[in-house]
């Protein structure tokens, strides 16, 4: 099953990250998509009004053991670079502790356009 990226495809720094995402999952195990299309809506259901204007990635965690796993913003970012393995599971560990990752994330993201 794969894990799915939602993204704002009205940003270049959104995009710039995702295809770099692409370049380090060599095991293919992400499917991309913009916030504001249909697979968001119909993934994300009741959640989706919320979400789409929330200035964040938002990664939807496959995984057949248990029911999906959403991750926003910073959290988001760090579970991406775990599932990614190799050297991004030294920095994807952060994704389990509240280090004020989602603080960071949020600064950028709120100046995302500027980049």
């Amino acid at each position: 099953m794969k894990h799915l990226i939602f993204f704002d495809d009205r940003c270049s720094l959104c995009w710039r990250s995702v295809n770099r995402i692409r370049s380090w999952d060599l095991k293919k195990q992400f499917d991309y998509f913009p916030i504001r299309g249909q697979v968001a809506k119909q993934t994300l259901g009741k959640k989706y009004d919320k979400l789409k204007n929330a200035n964040t990635l938002i990664l939807v965690e496959n995984n057949p053991s248990y029911d999906p796993k959403i991750w926003m913003k910073g959290k988001a970012v760090m579970r991406i670079l775990w599932l990614v393995g190799g050297w991004g599971k030294l920095v994807g560990w952060l994704a389990f502790f509240p280090l004020g990752i989602d603080q960071i994330y949020s600064f950028i993201a709120k100046r995302r356009h500027r980049f």
